[in-house]
């Protein structure tokens, strides 16, 4: 059984409940927990004291991780309903004091002072330049004078690597647009348990 999720799926096209669930699932797969997490959390740097966003937030996992990790107020928004409805059940099983909004990363809203927005895998999914510089706009809109973004994306140089490498191994696939160009759609399978999850970026 295969789950494929794009960013402008409209909500009915699929499970949500099962893929709010294969997200969570994805999220413990090595390669996300011993090395995507470690490598977003050291370009984050010191947190303790820090006001921050997570923007995409997805069910929350990394928005948990800062948290944690000592920031003094957490915010986590997505434009999926299903995965702010899954974060703020854990949110209500472990509290951390964390709020969690529906909201679109595009949208610019009156200047915020955040101090830092993270945001995992969010640029991905910009098809055009004019949208990818809605999301700066949207995240710029949240940040104060000064203030950072963090983002963790694929590396453009993808297309590059000779030979292709075989991720497999890691757990998943990655296929790749038969040719380079901006807004190439990249799809990932995440082979999971019980289903593929298949991420279209």
């Amino acid at each position: 059984m295969k789950s494929t999720v794009t960013e402008d799926q409209a909500p009915l096209d699929y499970d949500q409940d099962q893929v709010a669930q294969q997200y969570q699932e994805a999220k413990q797969q090595l390669w996300r927990s011993r090395i995507e997490e470690p490598s977003l959390m050291r370009l984050i740097g010191d947190l303790r004291g820090k006001r921050v966003i997570d923007a995409a937030c997805g069910e929350g996992y990394f928005t948990r991780r800062l948290r944690q990790a000592g920031a003094a107020e957490v915010v986590g928004f997505d434009i999926s309903e299903r995965m702010i409805e899954l974060a703020r059940s854990q949110e209500a099983h472990d509290p951390l004091g964390i709020a969690y909004r529906v909201e679109d990363a595009r949208t610019v809203v009156p200047q915020q002072s955040f101090d830092l927005v993270v945001s995992a895998w969010l640029l991905v999914h910009a098809q055009t330049r004019e949208e990818l510089q809605e999301f700066c706009d949207g995240i710029a809109s949240r940040l104060r004078p000064g203030g950072r973004f963090v983002t963790l994306t694929t590396n453009p140089d993808v297309y590059f690597f000779r030979p292709r490498p075989d991720y497999r191994k890691y757990g998943f696939e990655m296929t790749l647009a038969e040719h380079v160009k901006g807004g190439a759609p990249i799809r990932f399978t995440m082979h999971l348990e019980k289903a593929d999850l298949e991420i279209v970026n």
